[in-house]
């Protein structure tokens, strides 16, 4: 029963967390998950605090939360996705193009759209610079591709 109600309050404050993110207090955001992290070693986690840092421009922190991310958990289709584009962006399209193959099987619609052109690209480019890569957007610096943290399971 206590861990039952561990998991709860840790859930509440990944959702926190997560909105905090969406309202743009991405250090706070950053932070309360941080602490999570060290209450619980998930792949969501990892994967919800890496795009923060990718978000924040801390690519080498963000890059790091993603390795953890599917060390934890291999078929994370999100941190697939999401490192996949961090890895694009920075002209490793090589090291993008499996992980993102692996991840654009669980999207749908417009997201599969996207990242099926990334993908393109990348096999296109194979390592050359990005230039027709999403750019980024000034708000939050988010990726036009939108790496975003997901929604905590209820």
């Amino acid at each position: 029963m206590a861990n039952d109600k561990k998991l709860l309050i840790l859930k509440k404050k990944h959702e926190h967390a997560l909105d905090l993110f969406q309202r743009g207090q991405l250090a706070q955001s950053a932070k309360l998950l941080q602490y999570l992290l060290k209450q619980s070693d998930s792949a969501e986690l990892w994967n919800d605090w890496a795009t923060i840092q990718l978000i924040r421009g801390a690519t080498e922190d963000a890059e790091r939360g993603y390795r953890r991310a599917l060390d934890l958990e291999p078929a994370n289709s999100e941190a697939e996705i999401n490192f996949g584009i961090l890895l694009a962006a920075t002209a490793r399209e090589q090291e993008a193009a499996p992980l993102l193959q692996d991840g654009v099987k669980s999207l749908k619609g417009k997201q599969r759209a996207k990242i099926l052109h990334v993908i393109e690209i990348c096999n296109k480019k194979g390592g050359g610079n990005h230039d027709e890569l999403p750019k980024k957007k000034a708000a939050h610096g988010n990726a036009a591709s939108a790496p975003l943290p997901r929604r905590a399971k209820k």
